[in-house]
């Protein structure tokens, strides 16, 4: 089953980023590290947003489809054993090990798992682009491998937030980051073949490739194409509009649980259980609809339920604010739902950037598309913690709703294509600039 061979290579990620945001916080602080020594870690998530400055390396090439799905399948493999190699050095310096936390010692971790989060980026700008290539030979691939990769690395996030922190105190340091770097080393068996055509097409595309590569100008002329085209800048101001709104109720909504007062063992619950299962399926949900129905009608779709949940955010926060006692169980389904819908729209999003990535360059113009939303996303993160206090969260989730409300008239606006069923769209992706 190909998607699933793709979506596997997906877990150590998650695994990565679950152990990393979970359970190294909270080691660095128990070593005596200040908060803003803990804060660096917000910068491992850079990558995944920058990722389009050396996207076009990655796709630079020969032109012909089954050449270029082989050299992806190489930056795939050569960068998941560079990052398992990082991680055993990891491993192996411990920074926590000492009675008080050594600078110099975990500014070399930093360091490390900052090149480690680089190749994570860069494998999955090529894991997009073949599986873009691959789409393109087995329609409705590409829905049901987002579907996969979305459950995939929600179960990866689980692996390293839920097991290996909660087994932490018997395996320690150096066999949590062991296991994640075996993780992808196992995943490397998957890849052999993967994209690979029959005989009868690489045949073909030997004989395309005979014209050469594409040249590096070429290459990285290709990373301006979203800004120089109306059509790119479209899509770059649809995904943006869609995670300002997206990412406020996501970033603040566990804060707001503490303040409700749900202890932190339920919040841990909902966040590590029943809210990793619900996202599993709904990914996996949201990557099956938008197959049979089409990504734009399944947007469409999540941007109502999310305005639903929204509504019943401010809804409880006007409770509060009252001094009503809320309904914990009620509060907690809520907060599964939140993070279900938030792993709707990553499969859905990520399924339209795809489809309207150029062939040629798809690598470079998924990552610029993906960029978009991140980077927007990361701002709004930030921007919640700041402005929750001061507004209350009345006025916090009172304002999100309405945002959210404006998001499909803002869309039609800006970028009409990403709510039109693909039947009403250009058949070539590039027709649209």
């Amino acid at each position: 089953m190909i998607e699933l061979r793709l979506a596997l290579q997906y877990l150590p990620l998650g695994c990565f980023y679950g152990f990393l945001y979970t359970a190294l916080p909270v080691l660095l602080r128990a070593g005596g590290a200040e908060s803003a020594a803990v804060g660096l870690l917000g910068l491992l998530a850079l990558p995944t947003g920058i990722a389009f400055l050396w996207a076009p390396l990655v796709d630079r090439g020969a032109r012909a489809p089954a050449a270029a799905a082989a050299r992806h399948r190489r930056w795939m493999i050569v960068t998941q054993v560079l990052a398992a190699a990082a991680l055993a050095l990891v491993a192996a310096i411990d920074p926590t090990a000492a009675a008080g936390l050594d600078r110099r010692v975990y500014l070399t971790v930093l360091v490390l798992l900052f090149v480690i989060s680089i190749l994570f980026a860069t494998k999955e700008v090529a894991a997009n682009a073949l599986l873009r290539e691959m789409a393109a030979d087995a329609p409705g691939l590409m829905a049901r491998a987002n579907g996969l990769r979305a459950a995939a690395l929600f179960l990866g996030t689980w692996i390293g937030s839920g097991v290996l922190t909660t087994w932490y105190d018997d395996i320690g340091w150096r066999d949590a980051f062991l296991i994640t770097a075996v993780l992808g080393i196992l995943m490397l068996p998957a890849m052999i073949g993967l994209g690979a055509r029959d005989g009868r097409g690489r045949g073909r595309a030997d004989a395309e490739a005979a014209g050469g590569a594409e040249s590096l100008d070429g290459a990285f002329a290709a990373l301006g194409h979203m800004l120089r085209h109306a059509g790119g800048r479209r899509r770059m101001a649809g995904l943006s509009i869609v995670a300002v709104p997206l990412a406020l109720p996501v970033a603040m909504f566990p804060v707001f649980l503490a303040d409700a007062g749900l202890t932190m063992a339920r919040i841990g619950l909902v966040l590590g259980g029943g809210g990793t299962i619900a996202s599993l399926a709904a990914a996996w949900a949201g990557g099956w609809l938008a197959g049979r129905l089409g990504a734009a009608r399944v947007l469409v779709a999540l941007v109502v339920l999310q305005v639903a949940a929204l509504a019943a955010w401010t809804g409880f926060a006007l409770a509060a604010a009252r001094g009503l006692v809320i309904d914990g169980g009620a509060l907690a389904a809520l907060g599964v739902l939140q993070l279900s819908v938030y792993a709707g729209f990553t499969v859905v999003l990520n399924i339209l950037a795809m489809e309207r990535a150029r062939p040629a360059h798809a690598g470079t113009d998924i990552a610029v598309l993906r960029g978009s939303f991140y980077l927007t996303a990361t701002a709004a993160h930030m921007a919640g913690g700041w402005i929750a206090d001061p507004l209350g969260w009345l006025a916090y989730f009172g304002l999100t709703t309405l945002v959210f409300a404006l998001v499909l008239p803002l869309l039609r606006l800006a970028d009409p294509a990403a709510i039109r069923p693909p039947s009403a769209r250009p058949a070539d992706p590039a027709a649209a600039d």
